[in-house]
């Protein structure tokens, strides 16, 4: 389970660095992608173990809040589409990297949109 958890946060703190960044667009691309591009290979790999073995793999959390508790639970149907939800972003990046080339020198460097 720590590798969807870390498939889920390297693309959130890619998309932090390169916020901070500031105007070196390639290395808010490079940051951006790259971080896209490992959190999606991580979560192919946990949703293909997941979906190979067929067995249920659950992470269970105390939480402060009364009666709470956080809880993520992954079956082969939810790997199923686990493997769109990891594999489609990291071709995007590859793509976006491209497509956002010719606006790296403009007003607004697209460190902002590896965020988002």
């Amino acid at each position: 389970m720590s590798l969807f958890l870390w498939a889920c946060v390297l693309p959130l703190a890619g998309g932090l660095g390169a916020l901070a960044a500031g105007r070196r667009a390639r290395l808010a691309s490079m940051l951006g992608a790259g971080s896209s591009v490992a959190g999606g290979v991580l979560g192919l790999y946990f949703a293909i173990g997941v979906l190979l073995s067929g067995e249920t793999v659950q992470l269970a959390a105390g939480w402060a809040v009364p009666y709470g508790a956080f809880s993520i639970r992954a079956d082969a149907l939810s790997s199923f589409f686990l493997l769109l939800a990891f594999g489609l972003p990291p071709l995007a990046a590859v793509f976006g990297v491209g497509y956002l080339a010719p606006y790296a020198s403009g007003r607004r460097p697209p460190r902002s949109r590896w965020y988002w």
